[in-house]
């Protein structure tokens, strides 16, 4: 897990309009490559360039709930710095201190999902 995740980070329980969903997918794939590539699950992209959503097309007047580390949280990820608390309708992390949320490291949560896989 230290060798595939070794700066680790507080993930982010998200909330945002389906516009600025699609404004973060587009820069990910646009990254891809350069270091920013997204990573994603149950999520396509036609080869038109439509996002599929939980297989159904991105709905811009929707509201979407997403995860993020930390490092794309702050704006740090080259090409997605518009990420921030101002572009968010809520979020929520664990509480300082709180070692048993798995939110309090990426890496608590991937071991927690390996657990799950038999």
């Amino acid at each position: 897990i230290f060798r595939s995740l070794p700066y680790g980070g507080q993930l982010y329980e998200v909330e945002m309009t389906g516009k600025m969903l699609k404004r973060t997918l587009d820069a990910g794939w646009e990254n891809k490559g350069l270091g920013g590539f997204l990573q994603w699950h149950n999520i396509n992209r036609t080869e038109d360039g439509n996002w599929i959503v939980g297989g159904k097309g991105l709905d811009l007047n929707r509201n979407y709930r997403i995860v993020m580390g930390d490092y794309l949280w702050k704006g740090l990820e080259a090409g997605l710095e518009f990420l921030n608390t101002s572009n968010m309708i809520s979020w929520e992390t664990a509480a300082d201190g709180d070692e048993t949320d798995l939110r309090s490291d990426v890496r608590k949560a991937v071991v927690a999902y390996l657990k799950t896989l038999k």
